[in-house]
């Protein structure tokens, strides 16, 4: 059996120096059968293998690409290496643009004072149906939060057992 250890701590087998690992990240174990599997020993620090998350263990296969934080790791390559390996520094991740969340208000305040007006002048059965409609849209665009508001203002004009199923949906996007 071979265990690597990845992290940004000198005593890892593999030491990167990636902003974004643990002290203690990862481990890699290869058993004596020659099969591999991935111990994330940080849930806190994101590893993923094939760009999938991984919160505890997953087994490895040939050609599964590891990633921590922005450095793809050439893990296989560790197993014919004698001694420490020191993986270079990613360059810093460009920044995400933010959410001004003002504007974003703004557009969703005007798109709701809009609706509203075109519901008064067509009456409830209408509005219902606009709600309704208009938060499946807004669900399938995900764009829950306003999704949400016309889920909401449907089920106050009409019990609807469609649309608590999709505020439900909603509410579980919102959350994650």
């Amino acid at each position: 059996m071979k265990i690597i250890t990845i992290g940004r701590a000198p005593e890892n087998t593999v030491v990167t120096g990636d902003p974004l690992a643990a002290n203690y990240h990862l481990r890699i174990i290869q058993d004596n059968d020659g099969r591999f599997r991935l111990v994330n020993c940080d849930i806190n620090n994101d590893t993923f293998v094939n760009e999938v998350k991984v919160l505890q263990e997953v087994h490895l296969n040939e050609n599964d690409v590891i990633r921590i934080g922005n450095t793809v790791l050439p893990w296989e390559t560790y197993f014919s290496k004698a001694k420490t390996v020191t993986v270079a520094k990613p360059p810093k991740p460009k920044p995400k643009p933010k959410l001004n969340r003002g504007i974003l208000w703004g557009i969703i305040g005007s798109v709701v004072a809009v609706a509203l007006a075109y519901f008064i002048l067509f009456g409830k059965s209408t509005e219902f149906e606009e709600y309704k409609q208009r938060a499946k849209i807004n669900y399938e665009n995900e764009v829950y939060e306003v999704a949400l508001e016309y889920c909401n203002n449907a089920l106050a004009i009409k019990d609807d057992e469609e649309l608590k199923e999709l505020r439900q949906k909603i509410m579980m996007e919102i959350g994650n």
